[in-house]
Parts: structure tokens; sequence; C-alpha cells
């Protein structure tokens, strides 16, 4: 029995690992690598992560670029506007060299020839008017330009716009039944025809030929202020009378506008009138609430006196288009016509029309809708 039992210990002893004599039991094996699936899991999370800080990034980017993207779409507009104001009283273009475009003109101010010449070459837009020397407009150079006989032109899609084409204007030097003005130069048939009439005959009867239709007629005694309007004929050249039932100081101005509406020109008028202390009560600009930049808006004012010596009506974003003063000794009445296409929106404050002395005003503003 000793025998046996002593022949098993030592067989048990043989079954025992090598370091028994520690009293420990051997460890298991422990993977030193991912499994595949582990690493696919872990590479579409990190590029979860990587998709959506580079979005937080872009739009970060984008946040920041926004003021210098606002300023470049306003220095855009002031350019496309100033163009378009010079190319309104243009008679002829010229292209002499390839990055040269010429504009012979009537000056809207001094009603004299002048021409005016932007240039499309290093350092970018510019401007001059006769010979004085080229002002920078836009620093930036063209980003794009195509080509039309050897020449380079800007790549634009036109775009159908009213467009005043000339101006007329007469103005009594004292006291009258009666004033003539010439049809605009180059008129042609449907051009629209605009005519304000203005002067110190508020409580007095105004007539004008037949096929004149008025738009409005605002007075504040004793300025009187007339718009009417018509289409132009073929081949017209008589001048257009108008008649007062008293004698006294007129003055009209004729604006040619192509491209108006064939039926239905007027999509907005109003009047205002009031009294200028010179720093209070002017004029403001008259606007829509809603507009195109297609549509122009006219702003006819009258006023006691020679309210614009300067023979500029100085209104902020727009355009003079005539000046005219009817001058007796005692009592004058200017009149000031500008324009523009569409509401301004860059303005803080609304344009005000300044006045050089004391004196009651009347104001019409008439848009003209564009054809369809």
């Amino acid at each position: 029995m000793m025998l046996r039992t002593r022949r098993q210990r030592l067989m048990n002893a043989r079954r025992l690992p090598a370091d028994r004599s520690s009293g420990r039991r051997p460890r298991p094996h422990r993977r030193s690598a991912f499994t595949l699936l582990e690493l696919i899991a872990t590479l579409l999370s990190a590029t979860v992560l990587l998709a959506g800080l580079a979005t937080t990034v872009a739009v970060a980017v984008s946040l920041l670029d926004t003021p210098q993207t606002q300023s470049s779409n306003t220095l855009a507009l002031e350019l496309q506007d100033r163009m378009a104001m010079d190319l309104r009283y243009s008679t002829t273009l010229s292209t002499p060299n390839s990055s040269t475009i010429g504009i012979a003109r009537t000056s809207p101010v001094s009603a004299l020839p002048e021409q005016v010449a932007y240039s499309i070459d290093s350092p970018g837009l510019r401007r001059k008017v006769d010979s004085n020397a080229f002002a920078t407009l836009d620093s930036a150079q063209a980003g794009f330009v195509a080509s039309s006989d050897s020449y380079a032109v800007p790549a634009v899609v036109a775009t159908k716009s009213t467009c005043l084409q000339s101006v007329s204007k007469a103005a009594t030097s004292g006291s009258s039944n009666n004033l003539s003005v010439s049809i605009p130069p180059g008129c042609i048939q449907g051009d629209l025809l605009l005519l304000c009439v203005s002067g110190g005959f508020a409580t007095s009867g105004v007539s004008v030929p037949v096929g004149w239709a008025a738009i409005r007629d605002v007075s504040r005694s004793p300025i009187r202020q007339v718009v009417f309007y018509r289409y132009c004929g073929a081949n017209e050249s008589a001048p257009v009378t108008i008649t007062s039932s008293t004698s006294n100081v007129m003055a009209a101005v004729m604006v040619a506008i192509s491209n108006a509406h064939p039926s239905n020109p007027v999509s907005y008028s109003t009047t205002a009138t009031g009294y200028s202390i010179i720093i209070a009560g002017l004029p403001n600009v008259l606007e829509p609430p809603t507009s195109n930049a297609s549509r122009m808006l006219l702003q006819f004012v009258a006023a006691e006196g020679n309210q614009w010596p300067g023979a500029t009506f100085a209104l902020a974003s727009y355009v003079d288009a005539a000046h005219n003063v009817a001058s007796p000794s005692s009592s004058p009445v200017s009149l000031g016509v500008a324009t523009r296409h569409g509401t301004y929106p860059g303005l803080s404050a609304t344009p005000r029309v300044g006045c050089a002395s004391l004196g009651k005003w009347v104001h019409t503003a008439v848009e003209i809708e564009v054809t369809p």
C-alpha cells in the first residue's frame, strides 16, 4: 500500500508544470495586434471625425470671407452703375486698342462734347475724361475676357434696360404765356418722351398739344409742376409749345427714353412739396418700395430762386439729366432732373436735394417700366 501511494505521487509530479516551485499557474497567451474588423471600424470613425472637422473649417473660412465678398459685390455694382451712366449719354463708341473702350458723349452737366475712356489693362479698370489722367476704379485684373473683331471685350450677358437717350430744355427770361421745347436730338419713333413744365403759374391753366397725357400735377403757390408723357412719332422735328393762361416764368425739360414699355410706361409716380431753409426742409428722394435694375427712376424738382447755380443738380446716387433756370429779374425758378436705374440700397440715409437759398419747392418722381 505504501508502494502504490509513492508511485502515484511520482506520476502526479511528472504532470505538474516546470514552474510548480513558484506556486503560480501559467499565464494565458495575449494577442499583440488588432483584428481586421477593428482596423476597419477605427478608420471609419477617423473618416467621420475628419469630415466634420473639414466642414467646420470651411464654414469658419466662409464667415471670415463674408465682409470681403460683400465689399466686392458693392464695388461691382458701383462700377456697373458708373459705366451705365456714361453709356446713357453716349453718341458713339470706339475701341482704339484691345484694352480700351472710348465713349463720345454730351456732358449731362455742361452739355458740351466730351470723351470718356475705359481701360482694362494693368493695374485693372481705369477711367478718364478728355485729356485728364486715368483714375483707377478697380485694381483687380479682369477675370475673363472675350474677343470680338480682334479686340478684347468684357464677357457679359446683355440685359434689357431703359436708357436715357437725350435731353432738351427751354426757359423764359421773363414772364410769358408760352414756351417752346425742341424734341430731344436723336429721338426715334417709339421712344418715350417725358415733358416736365415748372414755373410760377400755380393758379393758371396750362396746356400742351394733343397727344400728351399728364402723369402728375403738383403745386405749392406760386410754384407748379406738371409732368406729361407720350411716344415719339416718325421723323418728328417740330418743337412742342406749352401755353399758360397767364403770363409767368416757365422752365421745361423734355427727356427721350428708349426701351420703355410700349403701352404702360409708368410703373410708379408720386409727388411732394415743401419749404427749404437751406439746412432743413430739403426734398428727399422719392423712391418706390420695390423696383428692379432695368427700370429708370427720374426725379423732377422745381424751386423758387436759382437754387443750383453751379449747373448741377447734385443728388447723391443719381446722375444729372438736366439743370434749367427761368430767370427774370424778380423771381427765378430752378428746375432740376436726375435719373438712375432702380433703387439704391447702399446709402445709410435717403439722399436729399440741396437748395442754395430759402424757398418753396415741388417734387415729382416717375419710374419708367422697361419693355417686356
